[in-house]
């Protein structure tokens, strides 16, 4: 009589952990390593975790952003110089996300809230996002509706 009983609650942990949604938790027991104030009377902020894998190798991002604005996060990439050689992810408000990635990376990575983020050319050009509600899904900045570009050129 336990033996079934024991397959049944191995199978049941099975089917929870698959159900699970990937991508949508954020670490709960780690610290972030970047904090940024929402700085909209609020009191929130967002907050990215990233692992380093040997030099210049990022294999795990994360993020939370409960704020009104885009949160960008911001890396150089190596070899590259500080500006032309930056890449930037966008986590839109109201999403978190915990990823593996694979992102070439030269030194550490930065964090800011501003409502000048934009995915088309401007002064704050991106190469990623990351939309609510997609499990964490990071798309290429190619992939932005072109109605999101309209007068930002």
């Amino acid at each position: 009589m336990k033996k079934p009983l024991a397959g049944l609650v191995l199978i049941a942990a099975v089917l929870g952990h698959l159900a699970a949604p990937a991508g949508a938790a954020v670490p709960k027991k780690e610290r972030p390593k970047r904090t940024v104030d929402c700085n909209d009377g609020s009191g929130k902020t967002a907050r990215v975790w990233y692992t380093v894998k040997s030099r210049h190798t990022m294999t795990r991002l994360a993020a939370d952003n409960p704020c009104d604005k885009w949160l960008g996060i911001v890396w150089n990439r190596p070899g590259a110089g500080s500006e032309n050689g930056s890449s930037i992810l966008l986590v839109a408000p109201r999403t978190h996300f915990h990823r593996h990635v694979n992102f070439q990376i030269n030194d550490g990575v930065g964090a800011r809230i501003d409502e000048r983020w934009q995915l088309c050319n401007g002064s704050w050009f991106s190469s990623w996002y990351v939309l609510p509600n997609e499990k964490g899904r990071i798309r290429d900045a190619s992939e932005a509706p072109s109605a999101w570009c309209e007068g930002m050129n």
